[in-house]
């Protein structure tokens, strides 16, 4: 199916009748996306809860300081996308593509991102608290700052604040740093290093 393209005009009229819908105002219109191609689009600092991103074109579009709240996004491409700061929370994101976005600062608690595509994203200082993600296990409240350490172990990948390392890199890192004294970070690198021997057999 051809996807529709729209112009910043014509979406900034949808998004402000979005924000009318969802305030119960006059001539408010629930926002519909769907089929749609917003590649190199503005969708920053806005509300887009209840709304239809499904099966559209977003590569290199601007979502940072975006509100998802029960959106749907499955199947979307947002290859590119600026997701700082954004908020995800109850999303549905299935099989939607965000390979080389940023995420820095996103809040993915409690979203299911099983399926989806993250291929050399940016997850500085990400929230996925009780989110359910393939291949991944986490360990929170390590460290001085109580930090939550996350293992993609699918990706051999390891996030955790400014960290996003393979593993090994990721012990080079806390061993130089903290040598063998941080019992938090080493307890993680002994857990990830079991899933990583059992993925890889």
């Amino acid at each position: 199916m051809e996807l529709k393209k729209i112009t910043q005009e014509e979406l900034d009229n949808m998004l402000d009748l979005h924000e009318k819908w969802l305030n119960d105002e006059k001539d408010g219109v629930q926002l519909d996306l769907s089929y749609h191609d917003l590649s190199h689009l503005d969708l920053s600092n806005r509300d887009l809860s209840n709304s239809n991103l499904s099966k559209a074109d977003f590569k290199c579009a601007d979502f940072s300081f975006t509100i998802f709240s029960f959106a749907d996004l499955s199947e979307s491409d947002f290859k590119y996308a600026d997701f700082k700061y954004t908020d995800f929370r109850d999303a549905n994101v299935r099989n939607a593509n965000f390979s080389y976005s940023d995420f820095s600062f996103a809040n993915f608690s409690s979203v299911d991102l099983r399926g989806i595509y993250l291929k050399d994203t940016i997850l500085y200082e990400i929230n996925l608290f009780n989110a359910k993600v393939d291949d991944m296990i986490s360990i929170g409240n390590v460290g001085n700052h109580n930090r939550t350490v996350y293992y993609f172990y699918k990706e051999d990948r390891v996030v955790c604040s400014c960290f996003d390392y393979a593993l090994k890199e990721f012990e080079e890192a806390v061993r130089e740093k903290y040598g063998f004294e941080d019992e938090g970070y080493n307890s993680c690198i002994d857990v990830f290093e079991k899933f990583y021997d059992i993925h890889n057999i």
